[in-house]
């Protein structure tokens, strides 16, 4: 079985490899530009299956191959948040998350090649976050501590979670960038594997 992680992200290689010993971690290359007047849950599957149908091409496609894109955003009041460009935008966005309750919203796609046929489903599944009422000084102490250049909402919820967290309602580890549960549902569902994961699933 050849398995392949269709993601550049740490959080995503780290979860993957709690449940694969062999694996290749591939970086698709799509336009992830938000489309006008698109909504958080539209845009997020839209990007899990663009990144789905990079890999339908002849080169990746094998007998029994799975491949597993996906993609995750912050959306508060269905605006779309991204990476912070830079220390201002990481803070104005942490300002504009304090003492509100958002989203995060996780789209996975996974695409299975079985007797020369392919398969690709996309699921998605969503995180209710409260963040604390945060002082700018509690702005500035918390993006000083956590590495937030590379992180949806300019945080990470795995960090020091006690500086800003007041309340996760769902999956924590959609919100760390990987719905395991998610994932195994969609495997299963897909009939792949199914002794091996039921386990996780117990």
């Amino acid at each position: 079985m050849k398995i392949i992680l269709g993601s550049a992200s740490p959080r995503r290689k780290y979860f993957f490899s709690l449940l694969f010993n062999d694996f290749k971690q591939v970086s698709p290359e799509v336009d992830e530009t938000p489309l006008r007047n698109e909504g958080a849950n539209l845009y997020v599957n839209r990007v899990s299956a663009l990144k789905a149908d990079f890999f339908s091409e002849a080169s990746y496609a094998a007998e029994n191959s799975v491949v597993l894109t996906g993609d995750t955003i912050v959306s508060l009041n269905d605006a779309i948040m991204g990476k912070p460009a830079n220390r201002k935008h990481a803070e104005k966005m942490l300002s504009q998350l304090s003492g509100n309750t958002h989203k995060v919203i996780t789209a996975l796609s996974l695409v299975h090649w079985q007797k020369r046929n392919i398969s690709i489903k996309t699921e998605d599944i969503s995180t209710e976050v409260t963040f604390k009422e945060l002082a700018m000084s509690d702005i500035h102490n918390y993006l000083d501590t956590i590495e937030w250049r590379d992180k949806a909402g300019a945080y990470a919820i795995q960090s020091h979670p006690e500086l800003i967290i007041q309340n996760v309602s769902g999956s924590l580890s959609n919100v760390i960038g990987f719905p395991m549960r998610l994932f195994l549902k969609m495997v299963m569902k897909a009939d792949i594997w199914n002794d091996h994961f039921l386990i996780f699933l117990i």
